[in-house]
């Protein structure tokens, strides 16, 4: 009976050390995904370009990316808000590409022309302490105008 409460126990503990972090990580993440956000209203592509990771780079190239800011805000306008609406925090154990922590948050985004449903898709790695995007995905009403920016899938 001893050894069944000792293993409960240990149980609780990691549940609830497991719980902090991904409290951590969930803040962090979302602190970096209200800069990134920010600095799209503020039409600052330097800024924007500094919370996107090397991954992120693979598939999109920085040139790309200096393109496709301003014809979103032309097609679709300015971002009058964006509010959080979901997130996932998930640990990755092993010795493939992705050991990590990858967040995902998805934001209800207000454009002056259209709404947009978007996943941005952190990524940080076993044994970094910041936070990148490697994906972003947005999702234009009406559903012709949907795309992404995917770096993983």
């Amino acid at each position: 009976m001893k050894l069944l409460s000792l293993i409960v126990a240990c149980a609780c503990v990691g549940i609830i050390f497991t719980g902090c972090s991904m409290t951590d990580d969930r803040a962090a993440a979302t602190q970096i995904g209200a800069a990134f956000y920010e600095s799209v209203k503020a039409d600052d592509i330097n800024s924007i370009l500094t919370f996107l990771s090397p991954e992120f780079f693979g598939e999109t190239s920085e040139n790309d990316m200096r393109l496709l800011l301003p014809t979103l805000k032309e097609t679709f306008g300015a971002i009058e808000s964006y509010d959080l609406i979901g997130w996932h925090v998930n640990k990755r154990f092993g010795t493939d590409s992705l050991s990590g922590t990858l967040v995902t948050l998805q934001y209800k985004v207000t454009y002056s022309k259209t709404p947009s449903n978007e996943m941005l898709l952190l990524y940080k790695p076993s044994g970094s302490e910041e936070f990148k995007i490697i994906s972003y995905n947005f999702n234009i009403e009406p559903p012709e105008h949907s795309a992404s920016i995917d770096t993983l899938f």
